[in-house]
């Protein structure tokens, strides 16, 4: 097993978009696809495939953002395929990305991510690594791509925070 990332471009959107449709519920999913071209022309942040040698297991990323003019980070779209979950991959491309975002931006104070509130592995997995949950929370709704009007899906998303210095 050769774990590593690949940065993805606009021309891996279908890529892209396969593999985030297999990983994420589908009220997550529409998020992603409604933003990825903003991502690939932003500047504050990277998108990668995971690769196990060169067979593309999952998709992850992060992006740079300020509170109170604080630098922090936070992990955008984070999963693997279902078949490749449970084997220690994860922790080994989130220390891949820690490490990435250490080297390049010395000012960086915490390290942020969003999971569903359905999604207890996820959550379990992520304050095992040191993350805890804050009081802010998000909500995502999703829209009607025909008549842009909210439909009555949504998805609870808890913000979790942990300092970079403790990973």
């Amino acid at each position: 097993m050769k774990i590593n990332i690949e940065e993805i471009n606009s021309g891996n959107r279908h890529k892209y978009m396969d593999v985030a449709k297999q990983i994420f519920e589908p009220e997550y999913y529409v998020d992603i696809e409604a933003s990825f071209d903003t991502w690939i022309k932003e500047k504050n942040g990277m998108n990668y495939f995971i690769r196990d040698n060169h067979e593309v297991i999952g998709i992850t990323g992060y992006y740079l953002f300020k509170i109170d003019d604080t630098e922090n980070a936070g992990i955008r779209f984070h999963g693997l395929l279902p078949e490749h979950q449970n084997k220690g991959i994860s922790k080994k491309v989130i220390d891949l990305i820690v490490n990435d975002l250490k080297n390049k931006y010395s000012n960086l104070k915490a390290i942020y991510e969003q999971i569903s509130s359905r999604n207890e592995v996820s959550l379990n997995y992520f304050k095992k690594m040191g993350f805890r949950e804050t009081t802010n929370k998000k909500t995502l709704v999703h829209f009607n791509r025909k008549n842009s009007q909210p439909e009555n899906k949504k998805l609870e998303l808890i913000i979790l925070e942990v300092p970079i210095n403790n990973l």
